[in-house]
């Protein structure tokens, strides 16, 4: 049986001013950190802006804000600043999306409500505008009248889906580029949540062969 080999990366908080996240990234990248994730805690340094200025002072990394949510982030805007993101770093981007923290959600007058379909609508939406077309959408939370790029990424940016429960990990299998996995998981819950990847994968025909797993330890 092949493996895959295990990549290190290091997550961002928003906690620190983004000068220090710089200096860190710069010494993670240094010490073989091949992926920064940044994540989007309210309140805190907004996590598609940190990974631009990640960026710009750290040549090579994979830079992935997480998680993106469709219940405060609009697609267009979403797509519009991931492809700047890959414009200032071109094939490095990358995105994991989720429902978020849902105390988070309410204090910004949000509720998590069918997050399988919200994710899967933000998920189809941010595709479509990526690859350049005039995209029409009357969904349950995406609604798109002709929105479009002037301007397309220069690679496809791979969508990670943040998923805990079953539900969300079939999703992630069958239209994810990758999943991220909580922290605390042991080890045969990450098995366990795999699994349920690839049996989302396998009622879309998929193939996982380049599916991307990534886990917070």
């Amino acid at each position: 049986m092949t493996t895959s080999p295990v990549r290190v990366g290091v997550s961002f908080d928003g906690f620190v001013t983004t000068g220090e996240a710089i200096a860190l990234a710069q010494r993670a990248v240094e010490m073989g950190a091949r992926s920064l994730w940044v994540a989007e805690h309210l309140g805190y340094r907004e996590a598609i802006a940190t990974c631009v200025a990640l960026a710009m002072k750290t040549p090579g990394a994979a830079l992935v804000p997480t998680a993106v949510s469709p219940y405060l982030w609009h697609p267009t805007p979403t797509a519009m600043a991931m492809a700047t993101l890959d414009e200032v770093a071109p094939g490095r981007a990358a995105i994991a999306i989720g429902t978020g923290n849902p105390l988070f959600l309410q204090e910004s007058g949000r509720a998590v409500e069918k997050p399988v379909r919200a994710i899967r609508e933000f998920t189809e939406a941010l595709r479509k505008l990526w690859a350049g077309e005039s995209v029409h959408v009357n969904g349950e939370f995406v609604k798109l009248a002709g929105a479009r790029l002037a301007f397309k990424p220069s690679a496809p940016i791979p969508i990670y889906i943040a998923a805990i429960g079953p539900d969300m990990l079939r999703l992630a299998g069958r239209i994810g580029d990758g999943v991220v996995l909580s922290a605390g998981l042991s080890t045969e819950s990450v098995r366990q949540s795999i699994a349920i990847c690839v049996d989302g994968a396998a009622k879309e025909g998929r193939d996982l062969t380049t599916f991307r797993r990534a886990g917070y330890l």
